[in-house]
C-alpha cells in the first residue's frame, strides 16, 4: 500500500482521519511496522493526497492528522475492452491495470468467454471495488475507475462501440487489438 485510501466516513475532520477497517490496520501494523508518529501518504477517495502523522495505532482504530494539499495523478486517455478473463485473472486485472492508471474498463463477452464466469462472484460490485481499491493504492491514486459489464458483443461494437472512439478532445482516435494470436505486432 503505497497510499492509504480513505472513504468520506474516515475522515472525522477536515484534517483528521480514523480508519477502523479491519485489512488497512492489519497492512499498517504488519508490512508498514507503523508505529505513532511515523509519517505516511494518505489520500480521499476522489479528492485530494497528502502526508499524514499518525496519532494512535492499536487493535481497533488507526488515527491521523493529516494535510492534503495535492491532486491525484491525471487519468490515460485509455478505455480498457477486456474479454472477460477466468474469474482469478479478473481479479488481478483489475488491480494492476488500475494501477496503471486506466478510469474506464469495460468487461466484454466475446466467443471464447465462457457464460459461467459471468455468474462468479468476482464480478460483485463489492468484490471489484476491493480490486480497483487495490490497485489505486499501489499507485497512489484517489480516483476510481468505471466498470462496466457488456454480455452482448455484437450490439456493443456496432452500437456502443463507435462513441467511444470519438475523441472528446479533436485529435483521431486510435483503437489497439491485443491479441496473442495477431500477425503484426501492435
Amino acid at each position: 500500500m503505497n497510499l492509504i485510501l480513505l472513504g468520506a466516513d474516515d475522515l472525522t475532520a477536515q484534517d483528521h482521519a480514523r480508519i477502523t477497517d479491519p485489512r488497512r490496520l492489519r497492512h499498517l501494523r504488519e508490512v508498514h511496522r507503523a508505529s505513532v508518529g511515523d509519517e505516511m501518504t494518505l489520500g480521499v477517495e476522489g479528492g485530494l493526497i497528502g502526508r499524514s502523522r499518525l496519532e494512535r495505532l492499536d487493535a481497533d482504530v488507526a488515527e491521523f492528522s493529516l494535510t492534503l494539499d495535492r491532486q491525484p495523478p491525471a487519468p490515460l486517455d485509455v478505455h480498457l475492452l477486456l474479454a472477460l478473463p477466468r474469474p482469478r485473472m479478473l481479479a488481478r486485472s483489475l488491480e494492476h491495470v488500475t494501477a496503471l492508471g486506466v478510469k474506464h474498463i469495460t468487461l466484454l463477452h466475446t466467443r471464447r468467454v465462457e457464460k459461467s464466469y459471468w455468474q462468479s462472484p468476482e464480478l460483485k460490485e463489492d468484490k471489484i471495488r476491493q480490486h480497483l481499491v487495490l490497485g489505486l493504492e499501489q499507485a497512489r491514486d484517489t480516483i476510481m475507475p468505471t466498470v462496466t459489464h457488456e454480455k452482448l458483443f455484437k450490439p456493443f461494437v456496432e452500437d456502443r462501440l463507435p462513441a467511444l472512439m470519438t475523441p472528446a478532445s479533436g485529435t483521431p482516435p486510435r483503437g489497439i487489438i491485443a491479441h496473442p494470436g495477431m500477425p503484426d505486432e501492435c
